[in-house]
């Protein structure tokens, strides 16, 4: 995590004389291997590590869970006691039965499903098929953590559904994004839309 003979601080010191962006964190200035296995998002002790700049993924409680044999309350006061935000209280049993759905597809640009940040609908379309979920049930546990989802979403995607969110950089998947937070429905555009048609004379 640091270079031998250097301390977290100064190592951060010297990042930035390069113009480098490190995230504020209160390192102690010598970290022992435990400290650092819990910095660690895999509690390996290497990268990659967990972030500090957004409240954490439920299933980063989850996954800690599970490999340190840990209750919920127990790991996030380990994590609440090394700095880090920790997500809302679950309205379910956080489970390390829960550890894939929350992954969320461990695809190359897909986190961790996170409560500070509504999923793309092609990653939810793509890990409820994984998982052999239906929306609804996929949906409905993501809420349980937290995690808001901001639409509705089809029960049952049809090809026009994959399609149309088969990437996420299409644009409208974007404008899905934008106008969920934004705090905007689609159903109230549909509406203004049918509205504003009907008010157009006809020729």
């Amino acid at each position: 995590m640091s270079h031998p003979g250097l301390s977290p601080v100064e190592v951060r010191r010297r990042l930035e004389r390069y113009g480098l962006t490190t995230e504020p964190f209160d390192f102690p200035e010598r970290p022992d291997q435990a400290y650092v296995e819990w910095l660690s998002r895999d509690h390996t002790g290497r990268w990659p590590w967990v972030s500090a700049a957004t409240p954490l993924p439920p299933w980063q409680l989850v996954a800690a869970q599970g490999w340190l044999e840990l209750s919920v309350e127990d790991v996030r006061a380990e994590y609440a006691r090394l700095g880090f935000t920790l997500p809302p209280r679950a309205d379910c049993r956080e489970s390390p039965e829960d550890f894939e759905l929350l992954a969320g597809g461990w695809e190359v640009d897909w986190s961790p499903f996170r409560t500070d940040r509504a999923p793309s609908f092609h990653q939810l379309i793509e890990v409820s098929e994984n998982l052999g979920l239906s929306l609804r049930k996929l949906t409905g546990r993501l809420a349980a953590y937290r995690v808001r989802v901001g639409m509705v979403l089809p029960q049952r995607p049809g090809e026009l559904d994959r399609e149309l969110f088969r990437r996420d950089d299409l644009p409208v998947a974007q404008t899905a994004r934008d106008l969920r937070d934004l705090g905007v429905h689609v159903g109230d555009i549909a509406a203004a839309v049918r509205a504003a048609l009907a008010r157009v004379p006809l020729a």
